[in-house]
């Protein structure tokens, strides 16, 4: 008799504990569900890529034999900005490669302008550098080219230019 309680206590137990499973199940997923849509509609004010990282230039795949490279003939010494706290000087010590792009069809265009046009492109890394700060520099690098890369299509007003690379690096 004794056994027989105890198996009814236990099937009893059972059966509530399925019972509050299914009720938690239907009150938590809906309310997961909506927590889910408001992230995505937020994502998508921010206008953020949930599937992928890359955006634009960098999503696409270049060939190594679709790809050029210009030195800048000059290291650059660049004074950093301060930021909001002041403090003391820094410069940053560069020396810049420009990638192209051989295929694209500004190239023709403008390929010999980098040679001839170094002071410009010289200037367009300076201003782009020197508007971050130490702190900017160390911490975000990538930043760093992503800003210049910008910079230097902005000055020749074409995406044939596809990456920036810092040959050297140093900081003050």
């Amino acid at each position: 008799m004794k056994k027989s309680l105890l198996n009814i206590i236990t099937v009893a137990l059972l059966v509530v504990n399925l019972v509050l499973s299914v009720v938690m199940a239907f009150s938590v997923l809906p309310a997961s569900s909506k927590t889910n849509e408001m992230i995505t509609k937020v994502c998508t004010a921010l206008d953020l890529e949930l599937e992928s990282t890359k955006t634009g230039d960098e999503a696409q795949d270049y060939k190594i034999d679709q790809l050029e490279t210009f030195d800048i003939q000059d290291e650059l010494t660049i004074p950093l900005s301060q930021g909001t706290e002041g403090g003391e000087d820094h410069y940053a010590i560069v020396a810049v490669s420009i990638v192209v792009d051989n295929k694209h069809e500004d190239y023709s265009k403008y390929v010999e302008a980098i040679t001839t046009k170094e002071s410009l492109i010289k200037d367009a890394v300076r201003n782009a550098i020197g508007s971050f700060t130490i702190d900017e520099l160390q911490s975000n690098p990538e930043g760093v080219q992503k800003a210049t890369l910008d910079k230097l299509q902005k000055l020749f007003d074409s995406d044939f230019i596809v990456q920036v690379a810092f040959k050297k690096l140093l900081f003050q």
